[in-house]
């Protein structure tokens, strides 16, 4: 039986997942799935998001119920990534396997690499939307970038940003804990680094770094953006089959 654990990034919580955790479900039968959020989103909303990783692993790791499976796999989106590693620094033991997506380290690659300058537009294009479902269009055109998948994933990330909206100043203090992560040490277990060509967040060149400095294999989506597992959740499972066969 196979367990996973999933983190998301930067401003995001587990209904953003779309249908990728039941297409986990269906992929790897019996498996169990679980999307936990970080301090400051989703179930956690009302704390306040910490200003180092460091302490939002423990947190995170706090309100983790783990099955104890043969697998137990920890995957992170972009800052999820983050927490992911640090995680794993904290407390190896508790996962055998690690797939990092679409992340950047504070000590591997050069700041205007991990976060691109066109970043700033969407970022004032957010706070000039007029309301959730042109605030989550904005962040959609791009974080993601097949225009189908956007327009499928719209209307739940609007109801999440009506229900349960991030404050400004926890989006910043998890930008502010991103920035300066570092890594500490490598992982001892096997990790996966999954990475989008175009993406126009994160330059995957920081993907690529983080591979060598994890001696991890590397897989390259063509088309996708910075939101791999909105963009082409199938793909991703593609890989983990062939990363825990």
């Amino acid at each position: 039986m196979i367990e996973f654990t999933l983190l998301r990034g930067l401003g995001r919580e587990s209904g953003h997942w779309g249908k990728f955790p039941e297409l986990l479900k269906k992929s790897f039968p019996d498996c169990t799935v679980h999307c936990v959020d970080i301090p400051g989103s989703g179930a956690h909303l009302n704390e306040k998001s910490p200003l180092l990783l460091k302490k939002t692993a423990a947190a995170v790791k706090r309100h983790w119920q783990s099955k104890k499976c043969e697998k137990s796999v920890v995957l992170g989106v972009s800052l999820g990534g983050m927490i992911a590693l640090e995680w794993i620094h904290q407390a190896p033991q508790d996962f055998t396997h690690a797939v990092i997506v679409n992340s950047s380290i504070a000590n591997l690659s050069w700041p205007l690499k991990r976060l691109q300058l066109p970043t700033l537009r969407m970022f004032a294009n957010t706070v000039m939307a007029a309301g959730p479902e042109q605030r989550e269009k904005a962040v959609l055109d791009f974080i993601a970038n097949h225009p189908e998948a956007q327009k499928e994933a719209l209307p739940a990330w609007a109801q999440v940003q009506k229900d349960r909206p991030i404050s400004a100043i926890n989006s910043l203090r998890q930008i502010i804990s991103a920035a300066a992560f570092r890594l500490k040490s490598k992982p001892t277990i096997p990790c996966l680094v999954l990475a989008s060509t175009r993406d126009r967040l994160c330059d995957p060149s920081c993907s690529l770094d983080l591979a060598k400095y994890l001696d991890s294999p590397i897989a390259f989506h063509p088309t996708a953006g910075h939101d791999l597992t909105t963009d082409d959740p199938q793909w991703v499972i593609e890989q983990l089959k062939n990363f825990l066969a």
